[in-house]
């Protein structure tokens, strides 16, 4: 059931009209800190190389659904904290003068209450990196961030 309902949510997503690519990568977690409340953190990658890219978005909206039914528990605005430049690092590692890569990081405290089943956490955007290889039109295809609690 898991893995038809996170097919047909990627499909969903996937038709929405392309917004403009940069995004690389990313990760999106909590981490317990008392009581019901959870420090949410998305950190997103993006590619800063092409000036046409869109920038980082100033709000984000991440939703959190029912593990046991599927259905809308609540929604959390969470504001860009933060943007750093990210450099190569180690022995050896030579920049190319092409690569530009940037780190979003958005972070809100989000009060979850109990529900049988937990929640999950999901947040899409459009679109990738259009250098990816192992898509065939990466401009054009979201990604998607989901996260169990």
């Amino acid at each position: 059931m898991r893995t038809i309902r996170l097919f047909f949510l990627i499909f969903l997503l996937a038709t929405k009209p392309a917004s403009g690519y940069h995004i690389a990568g990313g990760d999106l977690t909590t981490h317990w800190i008392g009581n019901n409340n959870f420090q949410l953190q998305l950190v997103l990658y993006r590619d800063c190389s092409n000036p046409n890219a869109a920038n980082f978005d100033p709000t984000i909206i991440i939703t959190a659904y029912s593990k046991l039914n599927n259905q809308l528990q609540d929604t959390f605005h969470v504001n860009l904290s933060a943007v750093v430049d990210l450099q190569l690092a180690g022995n050896g590692c030579v920049q190319p003068p092409a690569v530009c890569m940037q780190q979003g990081d958005y972070i809100r405290v989000i009060n979850l209450p109990p529900v049988t089943g937990g929640y999950y956490l999901v947040w899409e955007r459009c679109c990738r990196n259009n250098t990816v290889t192992n898509l065939t039109q990466p401009d054009q295809t979201p990604m998607l961030f989901y996260h169990d609690v």
